[in-house]
């Protein structure tokens, strides 16, 4: 079933302040769904449900987008931008396509799995849920800041764009791999 939700959110409208809409974020408690966010405006989002895909489309604004559910699919197409993508579900996967900016991207549920497009500024990454994995595809991209925290997390990235990040590594049996 797909369902598309294109004025979700504070009650305001696109006019409303940037706080009403994210005290109010749009919400996707449903399991089993296919949604696609389109609207015009800043926005939040919150998805609480299992086992769903959720479309950001081109050019959306988000002020935050949490992923408290498990078994989701996150898909971020380009030049959307989005302040915080906050991941404390496991299982879950988000796709960030060529040229979206992420103010932080914080993945702390376990078993996730995060890729970064060419062209994708995504300045700081936080990984703490364990056995995740994250691919950064392209040395294209900014991810200028990198913090694992948690255990058995492993961080891909072209040759040559070690040296463009900071890596700060508390956790345990972690792994940058060049490719």
């Amino acid at each position: 079933m797909s369902v598309f939700l294109a004025a979700c959110g504070g009650g305001g409208g696109d006019n409303a302040p940037v706080d009403e809409l994210a005290a109010n974020p749009a919400l996707l408690n449903s399991n089993n769904q296919t949604v696609r966010m389109d609207r015009t405006g800043t926005y939040a989002m919150e998805v609480t449900g299992a086992n769903n895909v959720v479309t950001i489309a081109t050019k959306n604004k988000l002020t935050r987008l949490t992923l408290t559910g498990t078994l989701n699919r996150l898909v971020v197409e380009t030049l959307a931008e989005i302040g915080i993508i906050d991941v404390p579900g496991a299982n879950n996967t988000v796709v960030l396509q060529n040229n979206v900016i992420v103010n932080d991207l914080r993945v702390t549920g376990a078993n996730s799995v995060a890729t970064i497009g060419a062209a994708t500024r995504v300045d700081r990454l936080l990984v703490s849920g364990s056995n995740t994995i994250v691919t950064i595809e392209a040395l294209t991209s900014t991810v200028p800041a990198i913090t694992l925290s948690g255990s058995n997390i492993t961080v891909r990235m072209p040759i040559g764009f070690k040296a463009t990040t900071t890596v700060t590594n508390t956790g345990s049996n972690n792994l940058i791999i060049e490719y």
